[in-house]
């Protein structure tokens, strides 16, 4: 599970010293070329541990390995607990920050030497930050080993070395960023989905009294009853669309439909569309392209329903409050 949420990333990537971060993936390209990579294949644990914390925590994330001066590096850091010892530590103020655990590339699941890793680090009282790695995949913790980010160091793609980059450089670590960035993760996923309730209940609120108002000849309790049924097909409709269930922003191409049928002067109620796309639901569509099929959900659903299909509903509130809504990820929020 990953730590940090894409928005809050991508707003702290931009505060990165681009060329700090060009001159770094260089250097980690150079110190990960493929033939290197070869060679780290076929090397035992202890043969590239030293190498391991040189090639990356040196010299792409500004590091100083002991015994150097003023280093905030160590190898082979002992428990305040017991005799055992971590295989790196980073130091602040001479106490281990985060602890480091390398295996081999033998070693295939990471999840195995986690329980160990986090051992040290509970042997360490100012430790908040636990980072694994067999060679080839890097993983890292922050105080809990259920949510953590991957890295495949063999196969590091430009975007994912500046995530990389910006959450383990020394500057990073050193001024606790990465927590910053978990604790601005949680207060931001906790604005959005209350948000997204105020949002969802005032379009809730605005539908019902449409359909009070549009269809006086039927009563209250069945246009409520219609009005629920049709917020679990859009609610259907926004979370399949985040979740690859059905073609992305179907929501917002349905509306742009509705504003092109306006141009040429062949314009509908938007509910005509909505159901067009009801009906796809039910029995299944093939797409101009195999992104664009729709499968058939025919579970209940999305059964016609003369009723609800014959209700008469603004098309204001069915454009601007379902463009609002479709705005949020619904397979995260």
């Amino acid at each position: 599970m990953s730590i940090f949420q894409k928005s809050v990333i991508n707003k702290h990537l931009k505060n990165l010293d681009q060329n700090q971060v060009e001159e770094a993936y260089q250097k980690f390209r150079n110190n990960y070329s493929p033939s290197k990579i070869e060679e780290i294949k076929k090397l035992k644990e202890e043969e590239y541990q030293d190498g391991f914390l040189r090639d990356v925590f040196v010299d792409v994330f500004g590091y100083i390995l002991k015994p150097d001066s003023n280093y905030n590096l160590a190898r082979e850091f002992k428990n305040q607990g017991d005799g055992k010892k971590a295989d790196g530590a980073i130091l602040q103020n001479e106490k281990a920050v985060a602890v480091i655990e390398l295996k081999s590339t033998k070693t295939k699941d990471l999840k195995s030497i986690t329980g160990q890793a986090f051992n040290y680090k509970y042997n360490q009282p100012e430790c908040r930050y636990v980072i694994t790695s067999n060679f080839q995949k890097l993983r890292f913790y922050i105080d809990y080993a259920n949510e953590f980010e991957e890295f495949d160091l063999f196969n590091l793609q430009k975007d994912e070395f500046e995530l990389l980059y910006l959450i383990l450089n020394s500057n990073s670590i050193f001024s606790d960023l990465p927590l910053k960035l978990k604790e601005e993760t949680k207060f931001h996923e906790q604005q959005v989905s209350e948000q997204l309730y105020k949002d969802y209940s005032v379009f809730k609120n605005k539908l019902f009294e449409n359909l009070i108002k549009n269809n006086p000849n039927n009563d209250k309790l069945t246009l409520f009853n219609k009005s629920q049924k049709l917020l679990d097909r859009f609610l259907f409709i926004l979370f399949a669309e985040d979740s690859g269930l059905l073609p992305p922003n179907s929501i917002s191409r349905i509306i742009d439909t509705y504003h092109k049928l306006e141009e040429l002067y062949q314009e509908k109620p938007i509910y005509d569309l909505y159901k067009q796309y009801f009906g796809f639901l039910n029995t299944g569509r093939k797409g101009k392209t195999t992104a664009d099929d729709i499968p058939a959900y025919n579970g209940g659903l999305f059964y016609t329903d003369e009723l609800l299909d014959n209700l008469i509903i603004d098309d204001k509130i069915l454009i601007d409050d379902l463009l609002k809504l479709s705005e949020y990820d619904f397979n995260t929020e």
